[in-house]
């Protein structure tokens, strides 16, 4: 349920989902079924690399270089900071139209986002299979329609995935992973006289729904290099939702009324992600590498400035009992900056990064935290 959601998403801090806010048509906004707090500290450059779990999600052709299994069992929140000082506010305001009316007032303009996650992954040698119950993503923006309004768009998915990979040689994979998502959709304009009925933001009566399947595919090459070599570089494409057939079937399981989702910006949309990695060589604890990706190519509303993403990772390690990582990048034309620690099985994954909410000729900047807790086996 929508409104189960929208409960935890504010009151626990580690289970907040993504919350944003758009001017209805005129936003621009990209949505990512799937996001990782390591990957987006990286500026979002992962295609090349695919080295962990998440190599299921981003490009399964990195499947193909697992050489031990790999359990991860994930709670993902992501928020901007004042998201939690604006939703008490309008529990406070109650039913008085005064007070909703001078809130929304006192806060055109604004962007709120929040976003939570639950799922479990296995990856081994060549294969993999992972399950996320609910990822619940909610984007709002505040504007003056009639008097000030809530734009709302929030997404929850369901996502059940399997991958494969295989190696050709030394230097060239590939991988294929079919998925199921049943999404619940919403999209609407929230005046103030709806806040006043109500505060609860998302309500499962506006739900849009449906159930679809699809699958990624992904190649990496790995250049032969000789050893005295500075760089090893690694060029990779995957495809995601290959088919892109939008949600034909309605199960009905958040409103026994609902409609399919018809509106195209609820769908997972087809997209093409070409990148490349730079393996730079090793000094004292650390690894570094450099990656470049450009993604999203053939997506509704994508741009140069968008589908550009570029990081640059420094894993360390300690001990074999700890080990982290720092991250720089740049994503959408906005700097990125995350940091990792991993101690036995236990890792915390800290990142920052904005999104690009507003039109191509009107740019605005969402800045994002994201958090994630997992036990990795």
């Amino acid at each position: 349920m929508f409104d189960n959601a929208a409960r935890v998403a504010v009151f626990c801090s580690l289970l907040l989902g993504v919350c944003q806010w758009v001017y209805g048509a005129d936003s621009e906004y990209l949505h990512e079924p799937r996001i990782s707090a390591r990957v987006m500290g990286m500026g979002g450059a992962f295609t090349a690399l695919a080295d962990d779990y998440n190599a299921l999600y981003y490009n399964p052709a990195g499947l193909a270089g697992r050489d031990k299994g790999e359990l991860n069992l994930e709670i993902t929140a992501g928020l901007t900071p004042t998201l939690l000082n604006f939703y008490n506010s309008l529990s406070t305001a109650g039913t008085s139209s005064v007070a909703i009316t001078n809130l929304l007032e006192s806060n055109y303009g604004a962007h709120y986002s929040s976003r939570v996650g639950l799922g479990m992954t296995y990856v081994g040698k060549g294969w993999g299979f992972g399950i996320q119950p609910a990822d619940v993503t909610v984007e709002m923006d505040i504007h003056q329609l009639s008097g000030g309004a809530v734009g709302l768009e929030a997404f929850n998915d369901t996502l059940v995935q399997v991958g494969f990979g295989w190696q050709i040689g030394k230097s060239f994979s590939f991988g294929l992973a079919p998925k199921s998502v049943y999404r619940g959709f919403i999209e609407k304009e929230l005046l103030a006289l709806d806040l006043i009925q109500s505060s609860n933001i998302l309500r499962t009566s506006d739900a849009s729904e449906g159930l679809t399947f699809d699958t990624d595919f992904g190649t990496m090459y790995t250049f032969d290099v000789p050893d005295s070599w500075w760089v090893k570089p690694t060029l990779a494409l995957a495809v995601r939702n290959v088919v892109d057939e939008g949600f034909p079937t309605d199960l009905h399981l958040y409103s026994g009324g609902s409609s399919n989702i018809t509106n195209p910006d609820g769908n997972l949309g087809r997209r093409i992600d070409v990148g490349t990695r730079f393996e730079l060589p090793e000094f004292w604890a650390f690894k570094p590498r450099y990656l470049l990706d450009f993604r999203d190519i053939g997506y509704r509303y994508v741009s140069f400035k968008k589908s550009l993403h570029t990081g640059f990772e420094l894993p360390w390690k300690a001990s074999d009992l700890v080990t982290g990582a720092y991250r720089v990048g740049y994503s959408e034309g906005y700097f990125t900056a995350g940091f990792s620690f991993n101690l036995i099985f236990l890792t915390l994954d800290l990142a920052t990064y904005s999104e690009e909410i507003g039109t191509t000729n009107a740019p605005k900047e969402s800045r994002r935290y994201i958090a994630q807790f997992s036990m990795d086996f």
